[in-house]
């Protein structure tokens, strides 16, 4: 059996309940439920707020609902950058669009890279699936005081990946 209106289906995200109306609801419907509401609290805890509740005919979903991006930076810096250690991140989802939504704008893939790192993100539409994958390296290093405005700009365009949203729309 499917849950198939907002009505059926309530999220209490603040305490971790859901109520489900006076229809059974079978085991994987739960399971998924409970998944969903666990990543809620997660991301509430890490001070990211997911907006579940339909803006009229849209929803708007995160692309990276995990993640957020590496914050505020200062204009200016009196010493040199120094990162200990560089990484690799790599996110792959796919998302199963609701029934009756379809992608009405998705963000467009994006490569960039300089001597701090590179970011790239692509999102593929194909039926009733949306694949995403953010890629983030950043690399080790001692930077001067000088190229600390292009490490500022290199973060902030990350920031922008991981804030964008996929927009669906009810047909």
């Amino acid at each position: 059996m499917r849950v198939t209106s907002r009505d059926e289906l309530i999220f209490q995200a603040t305490d971790l309940r859901c109520i489900v109306g006076l229809r059974q609801v079978d085991a994987a419907i739960l399971q998924a439920l409970q998944e969903v509401l666990v990543l809620i609290a997660a991301l509430r805890a890490r001070g990211n707020v997911v907006d579940l509740v339909p803006h009229g005919s849209r929803l708007f979903v995160p692309v990276a609902p995990l993640r957020s991006g590496p914050g505020r930076f200062t204009t200016e810096r009196r010493h040199d950058l120094w990162i200990d250690k560089g990484y690799c991140d790599t996110d792959s989802l796919t998302l199963h669009l609701p029934e009756g939504y379809v992608v009405e704008a998705l963000p467009k893939s994006v490569t960039i890279e300089n001597r701090f790192g590179k970011i790239a993100f692509e999102a593929l539409c194909s039926g009733d699936r949306l694949h995403i994958r953010i890629r983030l390296l950043r690399r080790s290093g001692r930077y001067p005081q000088s190229e600390y405005a292009a490490f500022r700009e290199f973060m902030q365009a990350v920031d922008r990946v991981y804030s964008a949203k996929i927009v669906l729309r009810k047909v």
